[in-house]
């Protein structure tokens, strides 16, 4: 009994020098609020993308009590972000037909179902067409649910662009058909029909402390710049343009990896984040992935066309969230701007059904900066007298342990 006694009070020592060790490598804290409950969320500050990891592998939360232990609290990291939920049905070709210069492409679906979104592929690739789109459930009268529906597509040395997707409010029909005024039968290769759902996410707008639109004639480009007040993740950008008429652009929005100070003044790099086509047919918004920068650069094809009027350039951001379980009572820090700090390990991660539903949050202060102190513990730990402090404490209580059984003998 007393001998697991004394291997428990090495691992505890050993347990809290690996702890300090680990702490000696932070540059920043923030304090935590008191936590009330066994879980908490913690919504994190946007300092964290500045001072942190991008990656944010090097969050830790710690607690010191009030017998000066030191504890590290598990989490894990949610994203807030959209979600589309997509599901596709089958269906069978009926009724193709031609009547008055219009060619109708039937669907069955095997039941009733509600859907808000058809993927039209064809044979042709240089096409602009406006169809009507039409349900029933009894294949004696048909309803209108979208009507002069602008179809098109645009293939060739400078541009590909195709927009055949249909989207519509959500319709709960057993039949649909698209109708497509034109000479000849378009060639309709595959539809896919199906219904889009928004699982909703959280984000807020990112404020733009400057914003720079030039043209190149030259390269018969338009280039905007949009300088961050600060590094923060980007989800999102919407392009607002001011003319009322058709346009399909190439564009390519670039993110800033990194900047180099030199003698002709400061170098930027940038990676590629998005490339697509700027069209009086869609919203605009590109969200093809997230990024952390502060600095994005877009570059607008306008060929031998007119430059566009640029109106608003809108960003956001998703949200994150810490969700923590906590086991004792402690005063808790989030730890962070630690270089070498690799992702952590926890058993939660794969208990995630586990978590209750409604956490209350758990509020984060204003971070401090921990150089000076890290500085001490670095000189500390750097010097060799520790690890040998705690060998000599080992072998003292593995030697006392050696004489109380020797004299349990006697």
């Amino acid at each position: 009994m007393k001998f697991k006694i004394y291997i428990l009070f090495v691992l505890h020592t050993l347990n809290c020098y690996a702890l300090a060790a680990q702490l000696q490598d932070y540059s920043y804290r923030s304090a935590l609020d008191t936590n009330t409950d066994q879980w908490h969320k913690i919504s994190l500050p946007d300092y964290m993308f500045r001072y942190g990891q991008t990656s944010l592998n090097d969050l830790r939360i710690f607690g010191f009590t009030s017998e000066q232990d030191t504890v590290e609290i598990p989490y894990y990291l949610e994203v807030l972000k959209e979600e589309l939920l997509v599901e596709v049905f089958s269906y069978k070709e009926i009724n193709n037909a031609h009547k008055d210069g219009i060619y109708y492409f039937g669907f069955q679906l095997e039941s009733t179902e509600e859907i808000n979104e058809i993927d039209l592929d064809f044979g042709e690739r240089n096409f602009d067409w406006k169809l009507v789109l039409e349900g029933s459930n009894h294949l004696k009268k048909w309803y209108t649910i979208l009507e002069d529906y602008r179809i098109l597509s645009i293939n060739n040395g400078s541009t590909n662009f195709d927009y055949t997707t249909i989207k519509f409010p959500n319709s709960k029909y057993r039949y649909y058909r698209i109708g497509i005024p034109h000479t000849e039968r378009p060639d309709l290769i595959n539809a896919n029909l199906k219904r889009i759902v928004k699982k909703n996410g959280e984000s807020k707008d990112i404020e733009v402390s400057k914003v720079m639109i030039s043209e190149n004639k030259k390269q018969k480009e338009t280039e905007i710049t949009l300088d961050l007040k600060k590094q923060l993740p980007v989800s999102s950008l919407k392009i607002q343009v001011v003319d009322q008429l058709d346009y399909h652009r190439p564009i390519v929005i670039y993110y800033l990896t990194d900047s180099i100070d030199t003698e002709m003044g400061w170098k930027y790099n940038f990676n590629v984040w998005q490339r697509g086509t700027l069209s009086s047919l869609m919203d605009n918004i590109f969200s093809d992935k997230e990024i952390i920068t502060e600095k994005l650069k877009i570059t607008i094809k306008n060929n031998d066309s007119e430059a566009l009027q640029i109106g608003a350039v809108e960003l956001r951001q998703n949200l994150y969230q810490l969700i923590a379980r906590f086991t004792k009572e402690a005063n808790y820090f989030l730890y962070f701007g630690n270089e070498k700090a690799k992702k952590p390990i926890y058993d939660i991660v794969r208990f995630k059904d586990s978590v209750p539903e409604n956490l209350s949050k758990l509020k984060i202060g204003e971070y401090e900066e921990l150089i000076m102190e890290n500085q001490d513990k670095k000189s500390f730990f750097e010097n060799k007298f520790w690890i040998w402090g705690i060998l000599i404490l080992v072998v003292l209580v593995l030697g006392l342990f050696t004489l109380s059984m020797i004299k349990g003998k006697a």
